[in-house]
């Protein structure tokens, strides 16, 4: 107290106060803020103290960097998660290879089924297919693109030849608006032959060269057959 009160008196804006101010007065007004001060800087190195301890008892002590160069063995390693096998073991995905041409087999298979399928509803004779529905009555369409969308395969190969011709009459439906189905039956004979040829012995790549000038001579002798339209029903 008596190193406070001469602190006080020490400074010199205390005598702008007026002397009708008693003692008890200036330092109930001009002293609340030192002792705060005084309160804070007490109680500081208490709670540094309290933190250390907290913090030594919850994480390790420190190493230094020759017990860290000369053992390191004891750094720790991070945590792995014990279902971090079973995560990759689900991402991986199988490899087919096709050695024997078993792999092409199937893919055939497959593009078959979806040509044999969707071949039905082609033209204006085409009759209707009838799809199951879990949850509720079956559906009966004459659309080749709903079709597409309902085929799904239980042997994986298959599948793939599945998705193959379904991405064509995607394509092909989202160009023109229609002719999904006449996509599929043009891939699954390209495909089909295709596929004589290369068990034959032909390149590959020239058979991808020779379809491509094929499809431009077929284009440019559809519009010279085509005519145009100009009137409107």
């Amino acid at each position: 107290k008596i190193d406070i009160f001469h602190s006080l008196f020490s400074r010199p804006s205390l005598f702008s106060y007026p002397p009708k101010f008693s003692i008890l007065q200036i330092l109930n007004h001009c002293t609340i803020f030192q002792l705060l001060t005084l309160h804070r800087a007490k109680l500081k190195p208490k709670l540094l103290v309290e933190k250390t301890r907290t913090m030594s008892s919850s994480s390790p002590s420190p190493v230094s960097a020759t017990f860290f160069f000369s053992n390191p063995s004891s750094i720790r390693k991070p945590r792995t998660s014990p279902f971090s096998v079973l995560n990759t073991r689900a991402m991986a995905k199988d490899l087919y290879f096709n050695h024997d041409g078993s792999t092409t087999k199937k893919l055939l298979a497959g593009v078959e089924l979806v040509a044999e399928l969707l071949g039905v509803t082609l033209g204006p004779k085409g009759r209707n297919v009838v799809l199951h529905n879990k949850y509720g009555p079956p559906k009966i369409v004459n659309d080749g693109e709903t079709v597409l969308k309902e085929i799904e395969l239980e042997d994986p190969l298959e599948n793939v030849g599945v998705k193959l011709v379904r991405q064509a009459g995607a394509k092909t439906n989202d160009l023109a608006g229609d002719g999904s189905t006449t996509s599929v039956v043009l891939a699954h004979g390209l495909i089909k032959e295709g596929a004589k040829v290369i068990a034959a012995g032909m390149n590959p790549v020239q058979i991808a060269r020779g379809i491509e000038k094929t499809a431009i001579a077929l284009v440019s002798e559809l519009s010279l057959m085509s005519r145009e339209v100009n009137s409107r029903i």
